[in-house]
């Protein structure tokens, strides 16, 4: 259903010579019963069920940003997807006089806007938006594109720029970076420091340097949810930036190297650590004694080693989600410390060996399991005559009874 815009119900009006809000409107058309003169049919639906199918009508701009463990590629149709939003919201309105009342007198369901040029419209819905989003947070989208009258949008914003506790630069159709800073440097010009921010997404990986002009612009304590590329070589430049990143990625690196830096990652839930997977186990280092204290995620593709393992011990009451790449050598170990990961939801495994010798290991009896686990995905590498005796050996070893479908592939 094509979504048609009413002028004199969004926009105040002033045909009988008198001035009504938005609100206004809307109640004295949810009240009559009835839309072009039509029965409501779906206003007759109780009100949980109504909430359930309006909810569900909506892309989840939340759903959309939550850090995933192995992120899902980027493609067109989830941009469209979360893009849509203000237009799925105003089709909605149209449907029943019950769901018209409903939207309208729902202030969170208005707290989610978004600025781009393809609205038809544009300032008209943005300020139908920050009216009926009451005093709400603001959520605020900006999709990088051409002809933007930030000056405008600013003095629209002007009185409820208190309120923005959350900006997303959108990464549809992927600009770059430098566009990316140029967009919201054009946003907060006319606004001035956005007190209330909590949240800041720039809509994709972010170089530290990049990151490094955003800071003075941003208040203190404001988290950059997006992942920053860890640089060894000017780490000291970009410490402010590396502490308030949700995701870090430490590229090809000792742990040895990134002991020092981890302490300080007060907000950091997701770290990736690559490394040769023909390289040697790194030994165990004493000078790892503190992981981040919300680490939620952990992505290695090296070989397994002590030094991983002391992570899982100082990280066991938080990780959540898991990825490695795991010699025969080292599963002993591993399924030993995994066993103390008792809040653990998803578990990837690549399992390496040549020959079925290899996967004869020895595990400890115990009586502990993991309820937690969700989800378990065994990958497998070396010879076919191992496939299945190595699937069944890492499925039964690690315990964890919930987790009633593994994928193996």
């Amino acid at each position: 259903m094509e979504f048609q815009w009413n002028e004199e119900f969004f926009l105040d009006t002033d045909n009988s010579k008198t001035t009504h809000s938005t609100l206004e409107i809307g109640t004295v058309a949810a009240s009559s019963g009835r839309i072009d003169n039509s029965l409501d049919i779906v206003g007759l639906l109780p009100p949980e069920i109504s909430w359930r199918c309006i909810s569900e009508s909506l892309p989840s701009l939340e759903e959309q940003r939550t850090l995933t463990f192995i992120s899902i590629p980027w493609s067109p149709e989830r941009g469209n997807q979360r893009r849509s939003y203000p237009a799925s919201l105003l089709q909605l309105t149209s449907v029943s006089t019950k769901w018209l009342d409903l939207i309208v007198h729902c202030p969170l369901l208005w707290n989610e806007i978004h600025i781009d040029s393809s609205i038809d419209d544009l300032l008209a819905v943005l300020a139908t938006f920050i009216q009926l989003s009451g005093t709400a947070p603001l959520e605020v989208v900006i999709w990088c594109r051409q002809r933007i009258e930030w000056d405008r949008i600013g003095e629209l914003f002007q009185e409820h720029k208190h309120r923005i506790t959350h900006l997303v630069l959108s990464n549809w159709p992927r600009p770059g970076q430098g566009e990316n800073l140029r967009y919201f440097q054009e946003f907060i010009r006319p606004l001035g420091h956005l007190t209330g921010l909590v949240e800041f997404d720039f809509g994709g990986f972010i170089e530290p340097i990049t990151a490094s002009l955003l800071l003075p612009n941003l208040p203190p304590g404001v988290v950059i949810v997006n992942t920053a590329r860890y640089d060894l070589e000017d780490v000291t430049t970009h410490n402010d930036v590396l502490e308030r990143c949700v995701a870090i990625n430490f590229g090809s690196i000792s742990f040895q190297d990134i002991a020092p830096v981890l302490s300080r990652l007060t907000v950091t839930k997701r770290i990736l650590i690559e490394s040769k997977r023909n390289a040697k186990p790194e030994p165990k280092h004493d000078s790892l004694t503190a992981v981040p204290p919300h680490l939620q995620s952990i992505i290695y593709n090296g070989p397994y080693s002590p030094s991983l393992g002391r992570i899982f011990q100082l990280a066991y009451s938080s990780l959540r989600q898991m990825s490695l790449v795991i010699l025969a050598s080292g599963i002993g170990e591993l399924v030993e410390n995994l066993r103390l990961l008792t809040q653990l939801q998803g578990l990837w495994v690549w399992f390496q060996g040549s020959a079925p010798e290899e996967f004869q290991f020895s595990v400890k009896p115990t009586d502990v399991a993991v309820t937690s686990l969700r989800q378990l995905r065994i990958f497998t590498s070396g010879t076919e005559g191992t496939f299945t005796r190595r699937n069944n050996m890492a499925i039964s070893a690690l315990k964890y009874p919930r987790n009633r479908s593994p994928e193996v592939f």
